[in-house]
């Protein structure tokens, strides 16, 4: 027997254009194969758990890298704070050094956590906590050191990366500690009588910015 080949024209022409012949030979072959269910939503998920996976490994960078900030601050204003107990002074390489250090990692912090205002924040910061001791430092010298200043714009950048007004909070904090030590030195020594001010300016700070960190946390949302 011949086989005859059925044609979308042949079953048109012989049973009209909506016999089902002639619309299983019209169909286009790709619209016979359907997807398998729930493919399209199993690609989305995926997708979405790889783009959670980087954004946590984002964040995670970047608390390291205010963690690095944190203890390279820590470090530096022990240092400091014993010199300046012992000599009067605070160290300018120490001060810019450790700066540098740590604006290099909370700007790589922002960045990866796409966090733009704590690079904002840390220049607000150092400028308000260094502005209310330079005002001091230029209008009476022998009152405040420009080691001070120095520091205090070191502690203000640090605070800054959570909010400039914390080096504010932080500035007070150190002169709230440091003011029993000034009344008693001036009682017994007269007002003429002076006392390093960098290690109250490294308590107020650490105050300031632990309370950050565990109330808003490392990174702040």
């Amino acid at each position: 027997p011949h086989l005859h080949r059925i044609d979308a024209a042949d079953a048109g022409g012989r049973h009209g254009w909506d016999h089902p012949a002639a619309r299983a030979v019209s169909r286009p072959r790709d619209s016979c194969r359907a997807s398998p269910p729930g493919r399209s939503d199993q690609t989305q998920q995926r997708q979405h758990r790889l783009y959670d996976g980087d954004v946590s490994a984002a964040g995670l960078a970047a608390g390291v890298c205010v963690s690095a900030g944190l203890a390279a601050w820590l470090i530096a204003a022990s240092w400091l704070s014993i010199i300046d107990l012992r000599t009067r002074t605070l160290p300018t390489r120490i001060i810019w050094s450790t700066a540098a250090a740590v604006g290099v990692l909370l700007t790589a912090a922002a960045l990866l956590a796409g966090r733009a205002e704590g690079i904002y924040g840390a220049a607000l910061g150092a400028l308000a906590c260094s502005a209310p001791l330079a005002v001091v430092h230029f209008a009476h010298p022998p009152s405040m050191g420009f080691g001070d200043v120095r520091f205090a714009v070191l502690n203000g950048m640090l605070c800054g990366w959570w909010h400039w007004a914390l080096a504010l909070a932080a500035l007070a904090a150190s002169f709230l500690a440091a003011s029993p030590d000034a009344v008693w030195t001036m009682t017994r020594r007269g007002t003429r009588a002076s006392r390093p001010l960098g290690p109250y300016l490294a308590l107020g700070t650490a105050g300031a910015v632990g309370w950050a960190a565990v109330s808003r946390g490392v990174v702040p949302v």
